[in-house]
């Protein structure tokens, strides 16, 4: 993911999360329930699952590191294992 956000960040975040993640993640950082038109980038879906883990995003922090990213994956598991059983999907 690392490096996906770094070689290709204008590419749709849906070749590295399943549409259920990055729906879920929308949902976590922005608190809303309307999703977006377009599928954000893979950079901009990499900062906000960083944000889970920690990384804050300020103006000289660069692009989030691997252990944030880490960090927020593992907690992405959990909010998008509950996005689907809340909207009546089964998980796995």
């Amino acid at each position: 993911m690392t490096y996906m956000s770094r070689e290709a960040p204008d590419q749709p975040c849906s070749i590295i999360f399943d549409g259920y993640e990055w729906k879920a993640l929308y949902i976590k950082i922005n608190r809303t329930n309307n999703l977006p038109t377009e599928e954000p980038s893979v950079r901009q879906a990499i900062r906000w699952m960083a944000q889970l883990g920690g990384f804050l995003g300020r103006k000289n922090d660069g692009e989030p590191g691997i252990v944030a990213i880490w960090r927020g994956w593992q907690r992405l598991h959990d909010i998008a294992e509950d996005f689907l059983l809340f909207n009546g999907n089964t998980c796995g």
